[in-house]
C-alpha cells in the first residue's frame, strides 16, 4: 500500500487498481477507503478482471466526453 499512497499523491485523479498476491481483506478495505478503484488478487481470473476494468473505464471516459 505504500506505493499506492505515493502514486495517489502524485496523480490524485488517476484511477488506480491494486493487483497483488496478498489476499488480505484488511489491506483491500484500506486501499478502497483510500481511493483505489479495486483490489485484485493475482490468480487465474486476474487478467480478465483487469481487461474488464480497462474496458469499463474506456466506456466511462467516452460517456463523459459526450
Amino acid at each position: 500500500l505504500e506505493t499506492f499512497e505515493i502514486v495517489r499523491k502524485l496523480k490524485a485523479k488517476t484511477p488506480i487498481v491494486i493487483m497483488t498476491m496478498n489476499d488480505n481483506a484488511q489491506d483491500a478495505t484500506l486501499a478502497i477507503r483510500h481511493g483505489a478503484l479495486d483490489y485484485v488478487i493475482k490468480d487465474n481470473n486476474a487478467v480478465e478482471v483487469i481487461i474488464n476494468w480497462v474496458a469499463n473505464l474506456s466506456e466511462v471516459k467516452e460517456i463523459n466526453r459526450k
